[in-house]
């Protein structure tokens, strides 16, 4: 996912959650890159509002 504006008036990205199935079924290697919200670039999962599910491993905000 690039270059991905969030506009919203609000103080909070909305949260994201990634979940994989099962060890089988996982989710790797996710790039989330220029990510904004109300202008700010977001650097890191808790600024982009991405919560880690089990069965998931690799996810970077660049």
């Amino acid at each position: 996912m690039s270059n991905r504006p969030v506009p919203r008036d609000t103080v909070n990205p909305p949260d994201s959650t990634f979940d994989g199935f099962d060890d089988a079924h996982g989710v790797r290697g996710v790039s989330i890159e220029n990510l904004s919200f109300n202008g700010r670039r977001a650097t890191t999962l808790e600024e982009a509002g991405v919560k880690i599910g089990p069965h998931v491993e690799g996810v970077a905000v660049e």
